[in-house]
């Protein structure tokens, strides 16, 4: 097993791979343990998955203010 790895990867190691933003000394390490290991194979398929279809919500969500905003701030314009 890889070093810094008791047996699989974190979700939070694989999260932070998935969204590009695993500190590069990190990602060699999880490169060479993704190279072998099925499981975190998978759970970083999904994981890419789940980022792809946040980030596509994201982009599509209007910026409109929810309704209480609008009833204590009326000043508070929609785009």
């Amino acid at each position: 097993m890889n070093a810094g790895f008791n047996d699989h990867a974190t979700e939070e190691m694989l999260e932070t791979y998935a969204l590009g933003k695993l500190f590069e000394e990190d990602c060699a390490p999880l490169e060479e343990h993704l190279l072998v290991c099925c499981i975190c194979q998978q759970r970083l398929e999904r994981m890419e998955e789940y980022t792809r279809v946040l980030k596509a919500a994201a982009r599509s969500l209007k910026r409109v203010p929810a309704p209480c905003v609008r009833r204590f701030a009326p000043e508070v314009r929609t785009a």
